[in-house]
């Protein structure tokens, strides 16, 4: 699973300089055509968007294995995550939870925010200077919660000092509902 914003229908999807598959599903929201967005992000408003996916038929690719193996979780505000993207491991703090946001000019509902991890060391704005946050290509990654193996969330926009997520259960349930699937956490 990948946004739908990285990788439409039909798309040859690489890792690594690697093949690892095909998207088989995908919906960007972002491409809707003639869907015009609120002036004012509400919860439940036409055109608020709570997807951005895509599946990917994975092929014979080796190298490519989940390693986030439990249900993905509920998560709260201050709760830790990590991202893992490009080979490498990021810790984070949630912020707001179940937040609608304009992103580009379109409109989500159900985000929550990424934001720096609290320090108790640095100021809240020396930590924001310091923090590595996901830049972009790192759209689609995903988070887990931080020490365990359990999946959260995936990320789908970010800004110098804030990113935005979507929750792994909502995602599931929007999937289905978009694709017509079936699918279920395991």
């Amino acid at each position: 699973m990948t946004c739908g914003h990285v990788a439409s229908k039909g798309d040859l999807v690489i890792s690594k300089g690697q093949s690892v598959g095909t998207a088989t599903y995908s919906f960007d929201p972002f491409s809707l055509p003639g869907v015009i967005p609120p002036s004012i992000c509400r919860p439940n408003s036409p055109g608020v968007s709570r997807l951005d996916m895509a599946l990917v038929e994975i092929a014979s690719a080796p190298s490519i294995k989940n390693i986030l193996t439990n249900n993905g979780a509920v998560i709260q505000s201050g709760d830790l995550i990590e991202m893992r993207a490009n080979g490498s491991s990021h810790s984070y703090e949630v912020g707001g939870v179940v937040i609608t946001f304009k992103i580009h000019g379109k409109c989500f509902d159900r985000l929550f925010e990424v934001r720096p991890r609290r320090s108790s060391l640095l100021s809240p704005l020396a930590n924001a200077a310091f923090a590595r946050m996901p830049a972009p290509g790192d759209s689609g990654a995903w988070f887990n919660l931080a020490g365990t193996m359990t999946w959260c969330g995936m990320l789908i926009a970010g800004e110098p000092l804030m990113a935005y997520a979507l929750e792994a259960d909502d995602l599931v349930v929007e999937a289905n509902r978009a694709f017509s699937l079936d699918l279920e956490l395991s």
